[in-house]
């Protein structure tokens, strides 16, 4: 492990000359600058630094050609770099994080410059693109805040700034790539970039234009002075995490035109309270919402074929998922899920943070991952017969969660039933209820909080109790019971019933435990389970 280390350590550069790191290329004649170890934590670049055009090492003249990946990576104390025209590359990562850097020219020998490579340099405020550059990666100067002007040479052929509008556009597909505090976006582009405005918190209002169709993955994140946008109506597509933390944001108006809408398009939107899915849209990815949002209204157009919110659900329903099921992808605090609905998408209820409890159709089959992760406020879950399989982390966090109860159908046939960390983090059960005869098998590690193995009872078929005591984690309950045992002495005996139904008669709140028959429901039918097991046991 040490020869290893020693061995990444020395290959991160070739040799340093005037405090500077260089990598010999492949060519054998020139070199790259680097960077000293490692990107994240080895940089030592601050003040202000010249590379050469040429540098001379063991008797050998290289040209530096190139500025390497991550070679000024979190250089937090650099000011100003001086490029000479030897230039041809800027790595990806290559300026990445300096937030002090004041100053770059970027020569007009450089053809490419890399993703992300100058992402954070939020002192820059003059930026000018020479003709020579061919190729500009994705959020190469996103989270630029400082910038006040952006320059194309009006003799490069890939990009220009046209109109004087202070932003880099791709000429080819009229791409909108780096923008910045003066940035108007002229009326021929059809695309925004990745990152474009990402960051800008100073953004309060935004003037879209009508060519614009796409808007790229996380264009407008983190606008947080963003109250409202009307989208154009040529938009078919926005992308993932596209308005994603505008927490100001109150109001969005989707056109008919759009298709798509990608993952957490609107995390982290705590002002947003409605949204309206157009008739046209034919691809949703879930966790449109996720995170610390007041929805109570989603409203699907309904002519849209491909997804619907039948009897007022306020939750999107893909129709049929698969081909042949029926998934609810997105809901929210004001939700309730529909009969018919046989799959719960990932992260469709996560960080609904004021559901105290909710009513599953029987028609439900599976909960994906995430499902209601973060429901703080659900204090019990009854899982309905037919379900067989839960997710990652469906109910992770559920932190007042009191009670479950998990069907015969999670039998441990065919695949995994319960999925790793699936109630991890419900601190405060206090009983799990499980009528399966064959103990639930866990996707790959555990699937509760340790603690509560030894804070909350597990109730289970009584012919089934061995079978748990001798399962990998379901062995660790302390406390394991046989449905039926009300007074929970280890036996089911007529106490049992005269108990329920005493528990019954009080008008007190009933017991999650006491649900015997597997209804999700504590009644007199369950006292008449408890006889109709002794029966049989006679």
């Amino acid at each position: 492990m040490l020869m290893a280390a020693a061995t990444a350590t020395m290959s991160a550069y070739n040799f340093v000359m005037d405090g500077i790191y260089y990598n010999i290329n492949a060519d054998s004649t020139s070199v790259s600058v680097t960077y000293k170890g490692s990107s994240s934590t080895g940089n030592t670049y601050s003040g202000q630094v010249t590379i050469p055009a040429e540098v001379s090492y063991n008797g050998m003249t290289y040209a530096v050609t190139s500025i390497g990946g991550d070679a000024f990576n979190k250089c937090t104390g650099l000011t100003r770099v001086d490029l000479p025209n030897s230039i041809s590359s800027i790595g990806r990562n290559a300026f990445h994080g300096c937030t002090a850097l004041n100053h770059i020219n970027i020569p007009n020998s450089v053809t490419f410059i890399g993703g992300d490579a100058f992402m954070s340099c939020s002192s820059l405020t003059e930026l000018f693109i020479p003709a020579s550059v061919q190729t500009i990666e994705l959020m190469s100067f996103s989270y630029c805040y400082g910038l006040t002007s952006i320059v194309v040479d009006e003799n490069n052929l890939y990009y220009d700034s046209r109109d004087n509008c202070n932003a880099i556009i791709g000429k080819a597909n009229c791409v909108l790539l780096a923008a910045c505090v003066n940035t108007v976006i002229p009326n021929s582009v059809k695309r925004l970039a990745a990152g474009t405005f990402n960051g800008f918190t100073w953004l309060t209002e935004v003037n879209l234009p009508d060519s614009l169709e796409y808007i790229g993955e996380s264009a407008f994140r983190d606008c947080t002075g963003l109250s409202y946008i009307e989208i154009p109506n040529k938009v078919t597509e926005i992308a993932d995490c596209a308005f994603a933390g505008c927490t100001g944001l109150t109001e969005v108006e989707l056109p008919e035109s759009l298709q798509y809408l990608g993952g957490c398009v609107f995390m982290d939107c705590p002002c947003l309270t409605s949204l309206f899915i157009p008739a046209n849209v034919t691809r949703i990815l879930g966790g449109l919402t996720t995170r610390d949002y007041n929805i109570t209204n989603i409203v699907v157009d309904p002519r849209n074929t491909k997804y619907d919110s039948r009897d007022n659900c306020n939750a999107i329903i893909e129709k049929k998922y698969l081909g042949r099921f029926t998934n609810l992808i997105e809901g929210c605090n004001n939700s309730f899920i529909p009969e018919g609905v046989t799959h719960i998408g990932s992260m469709a209820f996560a960080y609904c943070d004021k559901i105290t409890e909710i009513e599953f159709p029987n028609s439900l089959i599976n909960i994906d991952a995430g499902a209601f992760y973060e429901c703080s406020a659900l204090t019990s879950v009854y899982i309905p017969e037919g379900v067989r399989q839960i997710g990652l982390d469906a109910f992770r966090n559920c932190t007042n969660l009191i009670s479950i109860s998990l069907p015969s159908t999670m039998n441990n046939i065919g695949t995994f039933n319960i999925g790793t960390y699936c109630f991890y983090g419900c601190t405060n059960l206090e009983d799990v209820i499980c009528f399966s005869l064959y103990p639930p098998r866990y996707e790959m590690y555990g699937f509760f909080e340790s603690s509560t193995y030894s804070n909350a009872r597990l109730h289970v078929p009584e012919e089934a109790i061995e079978a748990y005591k001798n399962a990998s984690y379901w062995r660790n309950f302390i406390t394991i019971l046989p449905i039926g045992d009300i007074n929970g002495d280890g036996n089911v005996a007529i106490s049992d019933v005269t108990g329920l139904i005493d528990l019954l008669l009080s008008g007190e709140e009933l017991p999650a435990w006491g649900d015997c028959n597997g209804d999700g429901k504590v009644t007199v039918a369950d006292a008449t389970t408890i006889i109709d097991k002794l029966m049989e046991m006679n």
